[in-house]
């Protein structure tokens, strides 16, 4: 192979890489890692690092439900499972999140749970993030994607 040819064949690759959809990465990465990733931390009742969320203020009329778990509404978004839910996969980006403006049970205070409000004394009980080995996973399997579609010439 000439230095010439050497060049063409990564100009080739380049094009692939940067033309190439994604879009059937991003499903696995939304299906197989983030919403198994949101749902770990529901099961864990804590952030993506470990740290337990903080406790439920004392409350007499308190039923014993998880925390953030009152009606399962706020965890079936989170996770894509039900109403409040959305996700937009294009060729090269993903977009997933909580449509807030969804009238159920805890879910149009998903991002104070997450984040915290303290004008209303709500402590920050993150959910809605994933670990950086997660993270990690993710970008495996958009690695393995791309380096597919170099060895199939792109298509």
């Amino acid at each position: 192979m000439t230095g010439d040819e050497a060049i063409a064949d990564l100009r080739d690759m380049e094009v692939i890489l940067r033309e190439s959809s994604l879009g059937p990465a991003m499903k696995d990465v939304r299906d197989k890692k983030v919403y198994p990733a949101v749902s770990a931390n529901f099961e864990a009742r804590s952030a993506p690092d470990g740290g337990p969320w903080p406790p439920r203020k004392p409350d007499p009329r308190d039923d014993g439900h998880p925390l953030l778990e009152d009606t399962g509404f706020l965890r079936a978004a989170a996770t894509g499972q039900g109403p409040g839910a959305f996700s937009d996969i294009t060729g090269r980006e993903m977009t997933i999140g909580i449509d807030t403006s969804v009238e159920l049970g805890g879910i149009r205070g998903a991002g104070a749970h997450n984040e915290g409000d303290p004008s209303r004394n709500l402590p920050e009980r993150h959910f809605f993030s994933a670990t950086e080995a997660t993270l990690d996973e993710c970008g495996e399997i958009i690695g393995d994607a791309m380096h597919e579609k170099l060895l199939a010439g792109g298509r």
